[in-house]
């Protein structure tokens, strides 16, 4: 569904649309300004996987030659090979130098969190200002969150939830957690949701009509789903809407929205962009009992920026893990990733397991060439450094 496309100055009439339906779409960056952004992630991510130099991804032009993206005159033609539709020898090939979590198709790599460009989003004028008009707030934090590199007939086809419980009574970590969620796409990509479900008055009556058919659901859960095999008193699966992100636009949503994910098609272009949204300021004294730290958030947001690395947590306080969580219970699949690095790469570790066997581990290192990126004073604001000035 294509729906209305805000300019990103347009911020009163962007709150507007967020406020009744629960996410807003907004142009930010023009092409060329996502060409150089995917063209990054490629050198800066993608290209510096540990893996073995026989594995490494290469881009060849129509002549043979090996294109670098750096290079101004070779970047259209770069651009083109790795955005546009893959053929399935080419899927194959970029799937085998990929980074880890190809499957959701948001790397974890130190690499992913940090770089000049993603800076340059995270302290944009306009973006903050369109999100203190959501939020009605101007003293907030940015999300430091990692890139998307979504490849063809990737991507989890989770169904609709919410990112809480929404039978919970008392979901402050989500409320402190994130004000407002979001990602900038710098091709075009989709969105799943259930406008107009993010609001009090839903809630109630959702807990109203949907507590019967639910009555076992789980009371530590973090997140709530729908399950196809239940009812559905208030139609809420035929309501479902998938909105499109054309390149360039930052789509943003609340929190309590219910939203879903879907599988690329095969036939789809590969997707690249950021995640990034925004929260109230200041650190959570949840941060460091999850993170198992006596850093405050504050403390571990600073550190992350400084020495290019990700974070302890997700905004959401779920723990950030290098490579998939499900790779700790099937070890032989770690084994796959591992027979790819070379046999003295430093992330390659060991650690104990609950059966007090002594398994293999990776853990990412920073990269020592990192040169923290160059913040405006808004962007300093945004990470924590100083104070806002209503």
């Amino acid at each position: 569904m294509t729906g209305v496309v805000y300019d990103i100055s347009q911020k009163d009439e962007i709150a507007a649309h967020f406020h009744l339906h629960g996410y807003v779409v907004a142009q930010v960056l023009n092409k060329e300004e996502c060409d150089i952004r995917v063209c990054e992630l490629w050198t800066n991510v993608i290209q510096k996987q540990p893996w073995r130099t026989e594995v490494l991804l290469a881009i060849k032009g129509a002549d043979g030659r090996t294109l670098d993206a750096n290079e101004e005159a070779d970047r259209p033609a770069f651009v083109d090979a790795v955005t546009g539709r893959l053929s399935k020898q080419t899927r194959e090939y970029f799937g085998a130098g990929w980074p880890m979590h190809t499957t959701f198709g948001a790397p974890c790599d130190n690499r992913s969190f940090h770089t000049n460009l993603i800076w340059e989003v995270r302290q944009h004028e306009q973006l903050y200002e369109a999100a203190t008009a959501i939020a009605s707030e101007r003293d907030l934090w940015v999300d430091i969150n990692r890139s998307i590199m979504k490849l063809p007939g990737k991507g989890d086809d989770e169904f609709l939830h919410w990112d809480y419980d929404i039978f919970s009574d008392t979901p402050q970590s989500v409320i402190g957690a994130a004000t407002i969620q979001g990602k900038i796409m710098y091709t075009a990509a989709e969105f799943v949701c259930v406008p107009g479900t993010h609001t009090a008055d839903f809630k109630t009556k959702f807990r109203r009509q949907y507590g019967p058919v639910y009555p076992h659901r789980s009371k530590a859960a973090s997140k709530f789903g729908l399950k196809p095999e239940c009812a559905d008193p208030m139609g809420l699966v035929s309501k479902k809407q998938v909105v499109s992100v054309p390149a360039g636009c930052v789509v943003f949503w609340s929190p309590f929205l219910l939203h879903g994910h879907s599988r690329s098609p095969l036939t789809s272009p590969t997707q690249y962009g950021m995640y990034m949204g925004y929260q109230k300021a200041g650190s959570r004294p949840e941060y460091s009992r999850r993170a198992q730290t006596e850093k405050t958030e504050l403390e571990d947001r600073l550190g992350s920026y400084a020495e290019g690395r990700a974070p302890l947590l997700w905004p959401s306080l779920d723990p950030i893990h290098y490579y998939p969580w499900k790779f700790r219970n099937f070890p032989h699949l770690l084994g796959f990733v591992i027979e790819r690095m070379r046999e003295d790469d430093p992330r390659i570790t060991t650690r104990v397991n609950g059966k007090k066997a002594t398994v293999q581990h990776l853990v990412d290192v920073v990269d020592k060439q990192y040169i923290p990126p160059k913040l405006t004073k808004l962007g300093a604001r945004l990470l924590g450094k100083h104070e806002h000035n209503n």
